[in-house]
């Protein structure tokens, strides 16, 4: 069994606790990248991870300003870890439990040394248990947020202003619409063609 140091990725990119969201922003814009691990300047312990989505989400919500809010302020505290020398199932474990598809690499003072992903995992240690993991974490994201169908009430409104088009309904179409029928209308190649078009 391989461990976690043998898999993980290495050129890594970080921020700090006390750099502003812009400048993480930056960092994941000139990187290609939409995660990063957030460490302590002092101790270089890791204490978040921040996700352009937790840029996208949590500093809209707040009304911040991306130069004036800092990265622990939004970032997700409590990443979760595990040590170079641990086994990749411990790593897949902890990503099934958490539905998570990164882990955090760390030495025994919780330094960042890495980073293993459900891709690294998939790509160098092909398994069974690769396949269960990565479908137990991407399950999450077929399945997102679920909204019951009888919960959703949809009505005519005009009370912002816009009067209703006129426009038919889709019952009205489909009670309207004939066969199609064919139109000698398409040059195609120099050549012209026969299409089928439907009435609209």
């Amino acid at each position: 069994m391989k461990r976690c140091e043998e898999l993980m990725t290495r050129d890594l990119r970080w921020t700090y606790t006390d750099a502003t969201v812009m400048e993480a922003a930056a960092l994941m814009r000139d990187c290609g990248i939409g995660f990063l691990p957030v460490c302590d300047r002092s101790t270089a312990r890791v204490v978040g991870v921040l996700t352009d989505r937790d840029i996208a989400v949590r500093l809209c919500a707040s009304d911040g300003k991306a130069s004036q809010v800092k990265t622990v302020d939004i970032a997700t505290p409590g990443p979760v870890v595990c040590a170079a020398s641990d086994d990749v199932t411990r790593a897949e474990e902890l990503m099934q439990a958490h539905d998570i598809e990164r882990i955090l690499v760390v030495d025994e003072h919780e330094r960042l040394m890495g980073v293993l992903s459900l891709t690294n995992i998939l790509m160098q240690e092909p398994s069974w248990r690769a396949l269960k993991t990565a479908r137990k974490v991407l399950e999450r994201e077929v399945m997102g947020p679920h909204v019951p169908v009888e919960s959703v009430h949809l009505t005519k409104s005009t009370s912002d202003g816009v009067e209703p088009t006129g426009e038919p309904s889709a019952e009205e179409i489909r009670s309207t619409s004939g066969p199609a029928r064919d139109r000698v209308d398409a040059i195609v190649g120099g050549e012209t063609r026969d299409i089928r078009t439907f009435p609209g």
